[in-house]
């Protein structure tokens, strides 16, 4: 269920040096997918037939095979951290490596732009910023009790996903900030 190869010290060189904690991975999503439709299988076999048909229905509306525009371009390295000056929480990013930038990018469209063709004005709406060469896909969700705006953004071969924009921000250089594999 791994990659071929494991974490290398350039593969931390985004993290900003005051983080609170960090986490990284080196893993192979396709093979984990596949790992956990073949258990879904064998524990429930009809959730696992409804759950194919999903990912078939999404295939053919949408024209995006989760597997191979979604899942084979991330990775193998995934890396979860929260800078300090970010916020205890706020700040939490999650990035992940992507192979095919220019494909998973257009994939996010493409979801993008159904989401907004079946939007509903009680519902969640979603919020593209223009930030200098990115954009920060911001999910609004109007309700009292859903405190975080999650936001995404594909940026220098990298997928970002944070719990606010301004995770977003910071990751993509919004404010200056020493990293993490400088001080190791």
């Amino acid at each position: 269920l791994s990659p071929e190869r494991g974490l290398e010290a350039a593969d931390l060189a985004h993290i900003p040096s005051d983080a609170l904690f960090a986490f990284a991975t080196s893993i192979d999503l396709n093979k984990q997918f596949e790992f956990f439709l073949d258990r879904m299988h064998e524990m429930s076999p009809r959730d696992a037939e409804n759950f194919e048909e999903g990912i078939a229905s999404m295939r053919q509306e949408l024209q995006i095979d989760v597997q191979q525009d979604l899942l084979a371009q991330i990775g193998p390295v995934i890396t979860l951290h929260n800078a300090a000056g970010d916020g205890w929480l706020s700040g939490l990013t999650l990035t992940a490596e992507l192979k095919d930038e220019e494909r998973f990018a257009n994939t996010l469209f493409r979801l993008n732009d159904a989401f907004a063709r079946n939007q509903s004005p009680y519902g969640p709406r979603l919020i593209n910023k223009r930030l200098g060469d990115a954009t920060i896909t911001t999910v609004v969700i109007p309700a009292e009790e859903f405190p975080f705006e999650i936001s995404l953004c594909v940026h220098k071969k990298r997928l970002l996903l944070g719990l606010y924009p301004q995770a977003i921000m910071s990751a993509i250089g919004e404010r200056p900030a020493r990293l993490f594999a400088s001080s190791l």
